[in-house]
């Protein structure tokens, strides 16, 4: 913003010079002063064009990193989920164990929810570099968490993850060049995922993604 004010000045002020020179008719001398003039206001631009350049660059670099931590937020989430659907099975099947048992298990244990995911993706710099193709994706899964966090919808629930898991990867790969916004507008996960070799192992699963 200092640039491109600093640019304006320059400008303003060489024009206003400019008019002057003409009355007076000084054309030699305004033709030099317009010369460095355009010298000056040239390299100003370049050196707007490569700090937006250098700034972009790093704003990218640092939702990668943001993302990143998605994924490993994930992972966490995904493990204890899984833990707890082990744990409410194994109470089902215990015959020492009775109904009301299992519902206060239930109650003071409830699903992980990915919190912390749902900040990265509401960080003005995440919200600014993601694709909207992405973004959409995201957002429908973590309402969908929000609904199917519950122990009757385990099962769906853990797919939402798997779900999350695998758009935020596909948003990494884009950001890295790996995959163009047409691709992802396609939602073919399948090929999508068959493309970036995305393995669940990394998040406790080795299915393809529904």
């Amino acid at each position: 913003m200092e640039n491109i004010k600093i640019l304006i000045i320059l400008t303003l002020v060489s024009i206003i010079f400019l008019i002057r020179t003409h009355k007076k008719g000084k054309k030699s001398e305004s033709l030099s002063f317009l010369s460095t003039m355009i010298a000056t206001l040239f390299g100003v631009l370049v050196a707007i064009t490569l700090s937006t350049i250098e700034d972009k660059k790093k704003e990218r670099n640092d939702t990668i990193k943001l993302l990143n931590s998605g994924l490993e937020v994930l992972k966490v989430t995904y493990a204890f989920t899984n833990q707890f659907g082990k744990q409410d099975i194994d109470i089902e099947q215990d015959s020492s164990e009775d109904e009301d048992d299992q519902k206060y298990r239930r109650l003071h244990n409830p699903l992980p929810y990915p919190d912390l995911l749902v900040t990265i993706i509401e960080n003005e710099t995440v919200s600014k570099n993601i694709s909207q193709e992405t973004l959409l994706q995201i957002s429908a899964e973590l309402i969908n968490a929000q609904n199917r966090g519950n122990y009757d919808d385990i099962i769906e629930y853990k797919e939402t993850l798997k779900s999350l898991f695998f758009w935020i990867k596909v948003e990494i790969a884009h950001l890295q060049g790996k995959i163009s916004v047409e691709e992802i507008k396609s939602q073919d996960k399948l090929k999508i995922q068959d493309k970036l070799k995305i393995d669940f192992i990394e998040i406790g699963i080795g299915a393809n993604v529904e």
